[in-house]
């Protein structure tokens, strides 16, 4: 929780901290040597943790380890960016929660279009703040599926509010810490990864569809800015 906690300062901090620096009137601290970026073609990779949240039962039994997002964003004069791209999350079977021996994940895949606003507020320093909508599919495996030759799968909506703070590293690339909030319309319960136990749960531990807070790390290559 303590790692958690100091990522998640470090990220926000971090990029105010150099913009502030920049606009010192002290020359000793003045870093930026890099000239402003006007985007127009953009290559992203997003990399982060994903925390289970809403489904009482997903986040009881399983643990989120990936979350992987590879796209293409084209940038507008006026800030207004969109993109396409695809997205991949890796849970992980909390063996220890389970009375019976059970390993196994969650595989979900998917692909999206992006909306977002995308401003860069000094030469090196942007905010990007939009939204992923698309359509998932889940691949679920374990043990106890396999021995029963049987296969899990279900496909359902994607929604994900994000957040980036960006700060350029050289003209045609830069680095972000972003924030997001993943929405899959997929419900799951203890049958998806052949567990026996239901857990104790109730029917209303089961509803809520699967969601997961994103916190990680970006890397954004500008193919072509503007002059």
């Amino acid at each position: 929780m303590k790692k958690f906690c100091y990522l998640l300062l470090l990220g926000i901090l971090f990029p105010t901290f150099v913009c502030a620096q920049e606009q010192g009137s002290d020359d000793r601290f003045y870093v930026s040597t890099i000239a402003p970026i006007n985007p127009e073609h953009e290559v992203n990779f997003e990399v982060g943790l994903p925390i289970i949240m809403g489904n009482k039962f997903d986040r009881t039994y399983m643990d989120g380890l990936v979350y992987f997002a590879p796209y293409y964003q084209y940038a507008f004069e006026n800030h207004l960016s969109i993109g396409v791209g695809a997205v991949y999350n890796y849970l992980k079977i909390q063996s220890t929660a389970i009375a019976q021996p059970l390993t196994g994940a969650n595989h979900t895949v998917g692909g999206f279009l992006k909306v977002a606003f995308e401003k860069f507020h000094s030469d090196r320093f942007a905010t990007d703040m939009g939204v992923k909508l698309g359509y998932a599919h889940a691949f679920y495996v374990s043990n106890a599926l396999k021995d029963q030759h049987l296969k899990s799968q279900q496909s359902g909506l994607y929604i994900e509010p994000n957040i980036g703070f960006i700060l350029t590293a050289a003209e045609k690339s830069s680095f972000r810490f972003f924030i997001a909030y993943n929405i899959v319309g997929m419900k799951f319960n203890n049958k998806m990864i052949g567990m026996e136990s239901d857990g104790e749960m109730s029917g209303k531990d089961f509803k809520a569809p699967q969601q997961y807070f994103t916190i990680g790390f970006g890397y954004t290559f500008y193919a072509k800015s503007r002059m």
